[in-house]
């Protein structure tokens, strides 16, 4: 009953079964959000960043796999396929966290103290901290989950309104959420996993008074997100189509010159999202909770007033705009705040401007590849690795990234050159 009730108020009432598909989710969900947490407790963030490697890599593989198995037998078995995609991944996070836990904290002493209550008694005003600082986290955690629920409602039915059939609307959202949000999603994720571990570090430099570590910290998880996030998102933009054919090889040449069109707007997504995430993260550890939230809760406003303007003059691309409205309002605002709060850095401002340029030099030889291969599939899997190569090339040559940064980043410090010596002071 409740199943039908969801469906048929998005505008589709076959989706009944996909709601009983995805429902398994939740208890996984919830453990992994235990286990992150108690990690987090401890310090340690590596369990977090897994988790998230994982359920992003997964969700794009498994989604992808039962996707394209299921297509023959008709679109709605295809999207139910790539919905049970997200309950596999979520269980494979879920025993991948688990793992991790155990065996990083499988010394008793280790988590001891979780449960240990202090002989004191904790006053009135700490409980009231925790729980306002704890409800602005999980409202700010919630706001984007919560405007893809309004998509959900919304874009089908506009559609309909103006003109296009159940299964056109279906199938355009259906796009929209499975092929171009699992690729904007897995960079972005990506980019959050190897600079998160910096955050804890931040709020331990500010509650030590020490404004050079709150610096130094800061910019660091700053330009891993940038380094990552850039290049993915011109990389996407240059290859949309063939990264398309290439991954999902059963959808119509129809639906893949839509999704590539949306992909291409998507894309930009990518670079506002993960800066959004870190500058979230940093304002959280600079006790000042209630701006991120504040900014994206207007953001999403935003993004409401332009689906409910763009989806019927624009179709599903009007929907994308209005995503990438939001993620760069939101983007902007927290920027203008993380100004306000720790001062203007010189030195990243110069390093942002080097990942700006070689981002664009590497852009400009993948277009090169794209426009002078025939094959668009050659294209990518030639011209993506070379322009991506250059581009690290560039960034190591302009020390983007000096030796004390590299000793925090291992995985970046495979591929990148440090510039010793040099300090983001």
């Amino acid at each position: 009953m409740y199943w039908w009730f969801l469906a048929a108020a998005q505008g589709n009432g076959e989706a009944a079964e996909i709601y009983k598909a995805i429902a398994p989710a939740v208890f996984f969900a919830s453990g992994i959000a235990f286990f992150k947490g108690w990690a987090q407790g401890n310090m340690d963030m590596v369990p977090s960043s897994l988790a998230l490697l994982v359920e992003q890599a997964a969700k794009l593989a498994a989604g992808l796999a039962l996707a394209s198995y299921l297509l023959p037998r008709g679109i709605s078995y295809a999207v139910s396929g790539a919905v049970f995609g997200i309950v596999i991944a979520e269980a494979a996070a879920f025993i991948v966290t688990a793992i991790t836990v155990a065996v990083r904290h499988r010394a008793p002493k280790d988590l001891a103290p979780a449960f240990v209550m202090p002989r004191e008694r904790l006053k009135k005003e700490h409980i009231k901290l925790v729980v306002k600082t704890a409800s602005l986290i999980t409202i700010g955690t919630l706001l984007i989950p919560f405007s893809q629920f309004i998509d959900s409602f919304l874009i089908i039915n506009l559609l309909k309104s103006s003109g296009e059939s159940t299964a056109a609307a279906t199938s355009g959202f259906g796009i929209l959420t499975a092929p171009v949000a699992s690729l904007i999603n897995l960079p972005i994720v990506c980019a959050i996993s190897l600079a998160i571990v910096i955050v804890p570090a931040v709020s331990a430099s500010r509650a030590e008074r020490n404004l050079d570590g709150v610096l130094k910290k800061s910019a660091l998880s700053v330009k891993v997100a940038y380094v990552i996030g850039l290049p993915a998102s011109l990389l996407i933009f240059s290859f949309a189509t063939p990264i398309l054919n290439l991954l999902y090889p059963a959808l119509s040449d129809g639906e893949i010159w839509l999704a590539a069109r949306l992909l291409r707007v998507a894309a930009f997504e990518i670079i506002f999202m993960s800066g959004i995430q870190i500058y979230t993260a940093l304002l959280q550890a600079l006790d000042r909770t209630i701006v991120p939230v504040r900014n994206l809760a207007a953001s999403v406003a935003l993004k409401v007033i332009l689906t409910l303007f763009l989806v019927p003059r624009m179709g599903v691309l009007g929907a994308v705009t209005a995503s990438l409205s939001m993620a760069f309002t939101a983007w902007l605002f927290d920027v203008i705040y993380i100004k306000k709060y720790i001062g203007n850095n010189q030195k990243l401002m110069q390093n942002i401007s080097v990942i700006l340029s070689s981002g664009v030099i590497m852009v400009t030889v993948a277009v090169l590849f794209a426009r002078f291969i025939e094959s668009g599939t050659t294209a990518f899997l030639i011209g993506a690795p070379l322009s991506f190569a250059l581009y690290l090339t560039l960034i190591s040559a302009f020390k983007v990234f000096d030796a004390e940064e590299i000793e925090g980043l291992p995985i970046i410090g495979r591929l990148v050159k440090p510039a010793k010596g040099t300090t983001n002071d």
